[in-house]
């Protein structure tokens, strides 16, 4: 009878200083580089050489879903004898490691031998080769951000205690490393959004003040004598115009200096839905159409009408440019619900039919300067998040590459 190889049980109190000694250069490593990115091929390769082992690898979770979690390949370290795995992205629930992951998420680690795996996952790492698996989680900012794992391809490998422990050793300082990264980036955001507020009062002000000529102009002419009907209509639209501006600029300067001076009251939004719908339908002539079913029973909430004009105003442009190449359809739709709270709440989805966002993508489109148009600022989506918080409502966005995006708002509405 043939017998799978173990590897010897033989004293390795060498060999554990060695893997401690291993994990002090990491942390050396990852502490020096302020990206971890830039440290972690190294990193891999002296945990791989000490332990000894076939592969050493990483996998983030890029997509989180109530019954499955998409992962994807961020680092990998193998030995001259194995090729690098050509498993780049899986469904967590589809291969049946999910119950894996449930034991990740209560920060534990899982250590196996193939020939003891259920019928599933044995045939997926007899088919990778694989004899032998000791993984544990990566958490930041106390919530699980992937996994970090030593794989060995020739022996049923049985992992000792000192292993195990300098892994949770090795992921706790990768942890560490990526929440350091991470909040530089938001500190250096931040730098760059006060900068931006200095300026957006200044040119706000400046601005206000040019828009308050042009209203005094328009107001001497509509004094003079003689002036035919089409020259009055024309007077008008500049009025009108600069009072449109005048709105826009106080918005500007209320989030830029944090003070707001907007009127709220109650808004129906199916009145201010249809005027946009209207606004901004594309011509017969298109092949995007735009679609409203306005079905909720109540559609008044209070709120600054000019914030809220800017609200569906962005997200319905923002699909309008998203589906420039693709997609045909556009749907919005309004529902009534209740809170978790039973409180009443107005419900908007705005709908296209579009290329839809990857998870790095969907995960930072309401980030100031963050954009995926040649042309584009990224401020749109910002902005609208933050006038949705402004009215304490929500906001919150059903996106995959091929699927369109869905965003979908909701409001406390006006007791009727």
């Amino acid at each position: 009878m043939v017998q799978t190889a173990t590897s010897p049980l033989k004293p390795n109190n060498s060999k554990q200083s060695a893997i401690l000694a291993a994990n002090a250069k990491a942390a050396e490593l990852l502490l020096r580089n302020v990206n971890w990115q830039d440290a972690i091929g190294i990193v891999l390769k002296i945990i791989g050489e000490v332990t000894e082992v076939d592969r050493v690898y990483i996998y983030q979770d890029v997509e989180k879903f109530h019954d499955d979690v998409i992962a994807e390949l961020a680092a990998e370290w193998t030995s001259e004898n194995v090729p690098p795995s050509n498993i780049d992205r899986f469904s967590v629930r589809d291969t049946g490691f999910y119950d894996w992951h449930k034991t990740y998420v209560r920060n534990k680690p899982v250590v196996r031998l193939t020939s003891e795996l259920d019928p599933i996952k044995k045939a997926a790492f007899d088919e990778a080769g694989i004899k032998s698996v000791a993984s544990v989680p990566i958490f930041v900012r106390d919530n699980m951000w992937g996994v970090i794992g030593l794989s060995d391809y020739e022996f049923e490998r049985h992992w000792r205690k000192g292993e195990v422990e300098s892994l949770v050793l090795l992921a706790t300082m990768l942890g560490a490393a990526i929440e350091r990264q991470q909040l530089q980036e938001d500190m250096a955001q931040s730098a760059r959004l006060e900068n931006f507020g200095h300026l957006s009062a200044s040119i706000s002000h400046d601005f206000k003040n040019i828009l308050a000529g042009i209203s005094l102009q328009t107001h001497l002419l509509e004094r003079s004598q003689n002036i035919d009907t089409q020259t009055m209509k024309r007077i008008g639209r500049i009025k009108l115009a600069s009072e449109k501006g005048k709105q826009l600029t106080e918005q500007l300067l209320s989030l830029a200096t944090g003070k707001n001076s907007t009127f709220y009251g109650p808004v129906d939004m199916h009145v201010l839905l249809e005027e946009n719908i209207r606004l901004l339908r594309p011509p017969p002539t298109s092949k995007l159409q735009l679609i409203g079913s306005l079905q909720a029973d109540n559609a008044v909430i209070i709120g600054s009408r000019p914030q809220l004009q800017q609200i569906i105003m962005n997200l319905i442009i923002n699909a309008i440019e998203a589906m420039a190449t693709v997609g045909s359809f556009i749907r919005i739709k309004t529902t009534n619900a209740l809170s978790p709270d039973n409180e009443d709440l107005f419900t908007i989805e705005i709908t296209d039919d579009g290329p839809g966002m990857n998870a790095h993508t969907r995960d930072r489109i309401f980030n100031p300067f963050f954009t995926t148009k040649d042309n584009g600022y990224g401020l749109g989506l910002s902005a609208a998040r933050g006038f949705v918080l402004e009215h304490n409502g929500t906001i919150s966005v059903l996106s995959s590459p091929g699927n369109g995006t869905t965003f979908r708002l909701e409001f406390n509405t006006v007791p009727t």
